[in-house]
């Protein structure tokens, strides 16, 4: 679940990524995700509700067997005034978090790979997207990931989100063969696989 671009002209300092502290701020990014135009929509879709609604991090302990043991989430809000936004510095601009649905199989997500992998959802303001936002985002999970000895990371990327595919690929996940299908909307998404092993 996935909706993010990528661009070389801004630096990812701008921003400060903090740890998900609010599970309610991740709705907006979630709408952005799925390129809904209403929260409301997606707190009304079963297939997309779950990504907030299993979401928990408080579990940071890396030798948990708890479900939210592979839960981690992190927030990007702007750490300097940026001209051509609104934005306050208490203002998130981004999130990006993984969870491990559920291991009922008709519960699973959009990206499933694997019971132990959680699935990713990241959204950036439309307004703050081509800031490198969406990689500080990504490269900061995958570190907090990796402490808690995650083994890796999936998501489900559309075919016609190149700005995303681009950013995903250069961030090391790969697609996985054979996860083709048709979308929400009638197009074609795929799961793409980030292993941290190979760090």
């Amino acid at each position: 679940m996935s909706s993010s671009s990528s661009s070389n002209n801004k630096n990812p300092s701008i921003v400060e990524i903090r740890p998900v502290t609010d599970k309610e701020s991740l709705w907006e990014f979630l709408r952005i995700a799925a390129h809904e135009d209403d929260v409301e929509v997606v707190k009304s879709n079963p297939d997309l509700v779950k990504y907030v609604q299993d979401f928990d991090n408080s579990n940071d302990t890396a030798s948990s067997t708890s479900k939210s043991a592979g839960d981690v989430g992190v927030v990007a809000f702007l750490n300097e005034d940026d001209d051509d936004s609104k934005s306050s510095n208490d203002e998130p601009v981004g999130s990006a978090w993984g969870a491990i649905l559920d291991d009922d199989p008709t519960k699973r997500g959009y990206g499933h790979v694997r019971d132990d992998i959680p699935e990713l959802a990241i959204g950036v303001s439309s307004q703050h997207q081509g800031k490198e936002i969406g990689t500080a985002l990504l490269q900061q999970i995958f570190v907090d990931m990796q402490k808690k000895l995650i083994p890796g990371i999936s998501l489900s990327c559309r075919d016609d989100n190149a700005a995303a595919l681009q950013l995903y690929q250069r961030l090391g996940f790969e697609r996985v063969k054979g996860t083709e299908v048709s979308n929400r909307i009638g197009g074609c998404s795929f799961t793409m696989l980030r292993l941290f092993d190979e760090d």
